[in-house]
């Protein structure tokens, strides 16, 4: 059982560049459990609130974690875990669904245990070239054309002169 943890945004370049503005989900396996809300903020760190409020402990359950909004930049990750929470509001176990290891770490100096929940980069590429090759095949075909007519009246003096 972990009473001091959480949860932290990183990009998958390396868990030392954390993303703020992404948000969660914390639902409940349990029917009538709290569904909790999650934002990343500047350190990556994860809030909770629940009906607007924050919180700071969840309550007793199973929950799966799921990302809800990527941060700018980022794909949104399809990875989910699942979280079981004690009655104290520690931390029982966290598992990714997909079998997937889930990178942590130790603070020495305050014992926080942080997990990082990691994005991939959303590349997009840069649009490049000019106008495209529309104008040098128009240009072509007007040439050909111009070439085929010239051939059909060469052959066509040619037949009167026989």
């Amino acid at each position: 059982v972990i009473t001091n943890w959480q949860i932290v945004k990183v990009s998958s370049s390396g868990n030392d560049i954390t993303l703020e503005g992404a948000q969660f989900e914390l639902i409940p396996e349990a029917p009538n459990g709290k569904t909790y809300i999650g934002t990343s903020n500047e350190n990556g760190i994860i809030t909770w609130t629940y009906e607007d409020k924050t919180v700071v402990w969840l309550e007793k359950g199973t929950y799966t974690l799921k990302e809800t909004g990527a941060p700018s930049g980022y794909q949104l990750s399809d990875t989910e875990w699942t979280v079981t929470i004690t009655p104290s509001g520690a931390l029982e176990s966290i598992v990714s669904k997909d079998g997937s290891n889930i990178t942590s770490s130790i603070d020495p100096a305050t014992g926080m245990v942080s997990y990082f929940y990691t994005n991939e980069v959303l590349y997009d590429l840069p649009e490049a070239g000019g106008p495209g090759i529309h104008l040098y095949m128009l240009g072509g075909t007007l040439l050909m054309m111009a070439g085929a007519l010239l051939v059909y009246k060469k052959r066509k003096e040619e037949v009167l002169r026989s």
